[in-house]
């Protein structure tokens, strides 16, 4: 007798699979774009690392190919926003047979944790990797006990 496991995550990984194919089949840039003939849009995602010491949070972020002056950082309402736009560059006459490399407008919006202080922000842009640094309160940083004996 063959028995047959329920798995409950299957239909939510088919329709993750279908909306992930929607946008990344250029379904929509079909519909919109003037020039669907010769180039496609790549989806792209800024992928970040976070992390958190005793005194700081840090966001890493990659932006390969980006300069510190096209990229833009903004803290409002418990969220820090990078924002960077990247323009096709086409050369005059030329026919595109692909373009994989990802143009348009990207951001992501990701959510502070309450320990950090806004107010102290650091921020730099070295080989491609963004370093967001934001110091904690004071009053969020651990406190050593000492226990003692009597």
């Amino acid at each position: 007798m063959n028995l047959i496991q329920f798995d409950p995550w299957n239909e939510v990984r088919q329709i993750e699979s279908t909306v992930n194919r929607i946008f990344n089949d250029n379904i929509l840039w079909d519909l919109c774009c003037e020039k669907k003939d010769t180039l496609t849009k790549q989806s792209w995602s800024l992928p970040v690392d976070v992390y958190e010491t005793e005194s700081e949070v840090v966001f890493l972020a990659e932006l390969p190919g980006f300069k510190k002056d096209e990229v833009d950082i903004s803290i409002k309402d418990g969220y820090l926003t990078i924002k960077v736009v990247r323009e096709l560059t086409e050369e005059k006459g030329a026919k595109y047979y692909q373009v994989e490399r990802p143009y348009g407008n990207f951001y992501r919006k990701l959510l502070l944790p309450s320990s950090v202080n806004n107010g102290k922000v650091k921020a730099s842009l070295k080989k491609g990797i963004l370093r967001v640094t934001l110091l904690k309160k004071e009053e969020s940083k651990p406190i050593q006990v000492t226990v003692s004996a009597k």
